[in-house]
């Protein structure tokens, strides 16, 4: 490469160094011929304006939304930073699974973890006990999440991180803002979580009343076995197999904490219900992508890209913090170890006067 090549290519260097908290002086190996090519075509592209993140649908409830979780995995196409898949001269992978007290996410691969009945039920017994507490007004839901989306035909993929501020008025209406956040730092945790929010390109989408039920969590049982029932009971395939029903349950969970500020004896029952699940395994106490410590509780399923369904549990207050999937691969790619391919960590959950 030129001189001015090298040069701003050290420049580059330096202000990613400076993002990631990285030293100023590390080893460089030698590029390979492959990667030479592929970083003089990045030098040689134009920057692009970033485009606005793409707009989701909200209309879907409960396990019903198992395709759009699906669609966040695998279809989310978000104007971020690309990735070479595994395999090619240069990567910038996913960030690093969480670390646990009580296993690691081979165990749970090979299904040797011991059941999260003892844990779910003392969490159950934490949100019980919790003063009951009424709401009114806009639910507003805070949440940063990293998702992967994979391009099998040009086999690349494409990081997205995003900070999430979505509001569900009374009527169902619904004001969606999303907002570019900066990448995860070197441990994969989120990069100051007090300033993400001011910057990067942003999306705001405002749906019409009736778009959202806002009175989901309201209405749902508050008995464990009716609960999983209800969870159950809006798509027929959740009841195709053990595995479905399974799957099921766990988008329904994550998707009940990423739309509604959850009471307390809620918790209190989904906890329970997830307690008498044989899939719910423990893996002890882990720290999410924001700081936070809580219980790890993993179900392992059959499908690759999903393999592994993470849920970090507030033990003091039931809340959920944060959702992890971690796969073993990709439609057409096998990973070479267990990958995050996406989670959700929820900031904040409250409610908050009309405008």
């Amino acid at each position: 490469m030129s001189t001015d090549d090298d040069l701003r290519a050290d420049n580059e260097a330096r202000r990613l160094r400076t993002l990631l908290g990285a030293p100023e002086h590390a080893p460089r190996e030698p590029l390979s011929t492959a990667d030479e090519a592929l970083l003089a075509r990045i030098l040689a592209t134009p920057v692009a304006v970033p485009a606005e993140p793409a707009r989701r649908p909200w209309a879907a409830r409960g396990p019903a939304r198992i395709a759009v979780a699906a669609a966040v995995v695998l279809g989310l196409v978000v104007a971020g930073i690309s990735w070479q898949s595994r395999g090619t001269g240069a990567q910038a992978g996913p960030p690093p699974v969480l670390e646990f007290s009580a296993g690691t996410v081979d165990d749970a691969l090979a299904d040797t973890l011991p059941s999260a009945r003892d844990t779910l039920t003392a969490i159950s017994g934490a949100a019980a006990a919790q003063p009951a507490t009424g709401g009114s007004g806009v639910q507003r839901i805070q949440s940063y999440a990293w998702y992967l989306n994979f391009d099998a035909a040009r086999q690349d993929a494409e990081l997205a991180t995003t900070f999430t501020d979505l509001r569900i008025s009374p009527d169902g209406s619904v004001v969606s803002r999303e907002v570019r956040a900066p990448a995860l730092d070197l441990h994969g945790d989120v990069i100051d979580p007090d300033r993400y929010p001011l910057g990067g390109a942003a999306s705001v989408d405002r749906l019409p009343a009736g778009t959202m039920d806002a009175d989901y969590a309201a209405q749902l049982p508050r008995d464990p076995v009716a609960l999983r029932d209800a969870f159950l009971a809006t798509d027929p395939q959740c009841r195709a197999s053990t595995d479905d029903e399974e799957r099921c349950l766990y988008y329904a969970i994550t998707d009940l904490y990423g739309r509604a500020v959850v009471p307390a004896d809620l918790s209190a029952t989904v906890w329970a219900m997830l307690a008498d699940e044989p899939a719910a395994r423990t893996l002890g106490t882990t720290r999410d992508r924001v700081g936070r410590t809580g219980e790890a509780v993993v179900m392992h399923g059959p499908d690759a890209t999903d393999a592994l369904r993470l849920l970090v549990i507030d033990p003091a207050t039931g809340q959920l913090l944060s959702w992890e999937l971690v796969g073993t691969g990709l439609p057409g790619t096998v990973f070479d170890e267990p990958t995050v391919t996406s989670f959700q960590a929820i900031t904040s959950a409250q409610w908050v006067p009309e405008r």
